[in-house]
């Protein structure tokens, strides 16, 4: 389980975690930007929550996975600061709650993507929602 200090921010990713699939997502939420009149940034979603002195990690990701408006079998964890020493920035933005946008720039690079794949691969983890989400 990923260890996460009060005060930090603990991200999940929901599938799709692969190459091809996050430069698509980015795709896409560069070219929602471009729709409304603004600069194009490509960024990846993401879901996280805060890490209180008083909440496990567990509780955070039951919690995430339980309110957050998609899903799947697997999640990825990291937490924000490891995300900022690997070069992108979590960003807030809301609605849905809690969403999170991981920004990758204003140019799309394959290396960038594969690089945040590695920054998420080693919190791999089972949803704990995922049989209530589907029930």
């Amino acid at each position: 389980m990923l260890e996460v200090e009060a005060g930090e921010l603990l991200l999940v990713r929901f599938s799709p975690m692969n190459v091809p699939k996050l430069v698509e997502d980015a795709e896409d939420s560069a070219d929602e930007l471009v729709a409304r009149g603004e600069k194009p940034i490509y960024s990846i979603s993401t879901f996280g929550l805060v890490k209180t002195p008083d909440a496990s990690v567990e509780d955070l990701i039951v919690r995430i996975c339980a309110e957050a408006p998609c899903g799947g079998k697997t999640i990825w964890l990291t937490t924000g600061s490891a995300l900022t020493e690997a070069g992108f920035e979590p960003r807030l933005s809301e609605p849905p709650p809690h969403h999170y946008d991981v920004v990758l720039g204003e140019r799309l690079l394959v290396s960038d993507v594969e690089r945040l794949v590695k920054s998420f691969e080693p919190g791999r983890e089972k949803n704990p929602a995922w049989r209530k989400k589907r029930s």
